[in-house]
């Protein structure tokens, strides 16, 4: 597969992103050569990647990250996600260290459906790869480059965006990182953010 679009986040620690990203819900910055976030909410966090994706099919493309629950004792969720329409639709990989799983859903019209789940043991301040696959109705997460969780849905069909959030838990100290995003499809790169 072609890289449609690569953020590796290596630049200086600012308080913006950076072009291309849209910080949707939370307060986003770059820290350390990754890209942070530590606001806490009751609703997710989105950081959402907003260069157009040039994929063929369009709306089949796989979206992947490094991603790293921050803080000793912090539960929380690290999302990445696929075909992004608007906030109450599209897919999403995350990895949980509340309960330690790796788990793959679906939001549709506002409600969320889990598709799968695979016991993970993930734990805070531990780097691990995130890979969602969409490709037609064919929808697959991977946990550091290994196939855990392929099922088959077709509720949410639109080229939509990729993008990054989740949830951290309430504690101050706490937060979440990704590093090393891409996006891979079928087409000629397009957008390089490195």
């Amino acid at each position: 597969m072609a890289t449609l679009a690569a953020d590796t986040f290596d630049r200086a620690d600012s308080g913006t992103v950076g072009g291309g990203w849209n910080e949707v819900v939370g307060a986003w910055s770059i820290v350390s050569n990754k890209v942070q976030m530590i606001t806490h909410g009751a609703i997710p966090n989105v950081l959402r990647f907003d260069v157009a994706l040039g994929a063929s099919p369009a709306a089949d493309y796989d979206v992947e990250a490094i991603v790293r629950i921050i803080g000793a004792g912090q539960e929380g969720e690290l999302w990445v996600f696929g075909r992004y329409v608007d906030a109450n639709n599209f897919y999403i990989a995350l990895a949980n260290t509340g309960n330690g799983n790796f788990q793959v859903w679906k939001r549709v019209a506002g409600s969320y459906t889990q598709l799968g789940s695979y016991s993970a043991s993930i734990t805070e301040d531990a780097d691990y790869t995130v890979r969602l696959s969409m490709v037609g109705t064919a929808i697959k997460g991977y946990l550091d480059s290994v196939e855990r969780i392929s099922v088959t849905d077709g509720d949410v069909t639109g080229t939509g965006r990729a993008a990054l959030g989740g949830f951290p838990n309430s504690q101050a100290n706490g937060g979440l990182a990704f590093n090393d995003f891409a996006v891979y499809g079928t087409a000629a790169p397009l957008a390089n953010k490195q």
